[in-house]
């Protein structure tokens, strides 16, 4: 199965205020993107339909995150739900892909 792409992520109040709990900012989810990552379907009855893992920092050298997303009407941006540093068996999967 082919996952969708994942080009950006659109942020707002709400995600900005749920990320930031966690020490996420919207710099560095979006640096995740250009970094090495995962996209994966998420688990059932979650919000998000995806699970976005990967490394943050400039050069993919900072915290493994993962961001459980949902598409938005343009194709290839997605809203993250929330998101908080990977546990072991999600950096896992990522080193594994």
């Amino acid at each position: 199965m082919s996952m969708p792409p994942v080009w950006a992520f659109v942020f707002d109040d709400e995600n900005e205020a749920k990320l930031a709990v966690r020490e996420i900012y919207p710099e560095q989810a979006q640096q995740m993107l250009s970094n090495k990552h995962r996209v994966e379907p998420n688990k059932r009855k979650r919000r998000g339909t995806h699970l976005v893992i990967g490394y943050d920092g400039l050069d993919g050298g900072g915290r493994c995150l993962t961001l459980p997303i949902e598409p938005t009407r343009e194709r290839g941006v997605w809203y993250p739900v929330t998101g908080w540093e990977s546990s072991p068996a999600e950096q896992h999967r990522l080193e594994r892909k």
